[in-house]
């Protein structure tokens, strides 16, 4: 087996794609434009979760106890193939820190010059947790809290203690304080739902309380209406319907985010509130490569799992078939069309 770096392990090609398997056939060399190797991915370290939150789909996934955890000579070797890599997440549907070598997988990627970034439910961060997650090189770490009090937040993110999220945060910011480190970078992200919609303001508040700079708010991001959804996940049409702010009243909606906004400008928090509509055609196929725990490749971060949605494997040696090869390029193909992937059509970032 070649170790990454050895000459026989080359960078994504941007030439003649390579038959792989689960790729699709080589596609021919005029069909589609050849598109520059990625420069972001997104890797699933952990395809599960410790936690069974209302609003995300990884507690309906079929990922085996036991397993779910990425190959380190699979990331290794996707990494060794991107030499233009500029950014890194290591998340996914699953909580990155139950991979035994969360730590490693940001260092080796920061040692090559890439910003390293992760979400976590942040139930595992004690004392050790947080000096490592300071002397790793994480550049930045979103935290997610979808409540501001216990009651809320122990609703949507059971069994999570809303006590061990805080002080959890509390010691990496005492961590941080102690070593005089800027990085990682904290965040609050907040799934925003009907539930939750009148403590955005009190979210913000906590976030200042925890020392943390910024709130990424979002809504969920898919709708679960394609034909071809997987039965595990059908649940979710009837869980987004009842949560999703696409179905809220406006006026409510904005009510609320007006006073986080107020809350925002009072304690000096970076806010940032969910767009009612994208502001230009998503590209998120051209911009950067998805792949799941098990190396399988999905077209964006929103389709969650490769189950709805796969467009090659990354398994195999070379990553250029996939990245230049028929299933992708099918896909970009049909998003930018008049008649674009089902998948696409129930999401948020969708625009023609």
């Amino acid at each position: 087996m070649s170790l990454p770096g050895d000459p026989d392990e080359p960078p994504l090609e941007v030439g003649p794609a390579r038959k792989v398997r689960g790729a699709g056939p080589p596609s021919p060399a005029s069909r589609f434009r050849r598109v520059e190797a990625p420069r972001f991915l997104q890797l699933e370290l952990v395809g599960r979760c410790n936690l069974r939150c209302g609003l995300c789909p990884s507690r309906f996934r079929a990922t085996e106890a036991g397993s779910g955890l990425m190959d380190w000579t699979l990331l290794t070797r996707v990494m060794a193939q991107l030499p233009r890599l500029e950014r890194l997440r290591l998340d996914g549907l699953g909580e990155p820190m139950l991979h035994p070598r969360f730590f490693d997988a940001v260092a080796f990627a920061a040692a090559r010059g890439v910003q390293v970034a992760a979400a976590t439910n942040a139930t595992l961060i004690d004392g050790v947790c947080a000096e490592r997650l300071v002397r790793s090189g994480l550049e930045t770490l979103e935290a997610s809290i979808d409540g501001a009090t216990r009651e809320t937040f122990e609703a949507l993110r059971p069994p999570a203690r809303f006590s061990t999220v805080l002080r959890g945060l509390t010691l990496l910011r005492r961590v941080k304080e102690r070593l005089s480190a800027a990085r990682p970078a904290v965040s609050v992200a907040v799934l925003a739902a009907r539930e939750n919609l009148p403590e955005l303001a009190a979210l913000v508040r906590l976030a200042r309380r925890l020392g943390v700079a910024r709130v990424l708010v979002r809504r969920p991001s898919h709708d679960f209406s394609e034909r071809a959804l997987p039965e595990e996940y059908r649940p979710m049409r009837d869980i987004i319907r009842s949560q999703s702010l696409a179905y809220e009243d406006a006026e409510r909606v904005e009510r609320h985010f007006s006073r986080a906004r107020q809350a925002a400008d009072e304690c000096g928090v970076e806010l940032r509130l969910p767009d009612a509509a994208p502001a230009s055609p998503c590209r998120r196929p051209w911009q950067g490569l998805y792949l799941s725990w098990d190396g399988l490749a999905m077209p964006c971060e929103v389709a969650g799992t490769p189950e709805r949605s796969c467009v090659g494997d990354a398994r195999p040696r070379f990553l250029g078939a996939l990245w230049n090869g028929e299933d992708l390029g099918d896909f970009r193909e049909a998003l930018e069309s008049d008649a674009p992937p089902e998948l696409c059509r129930g999401c948020v970032f969708y625009k023609r």
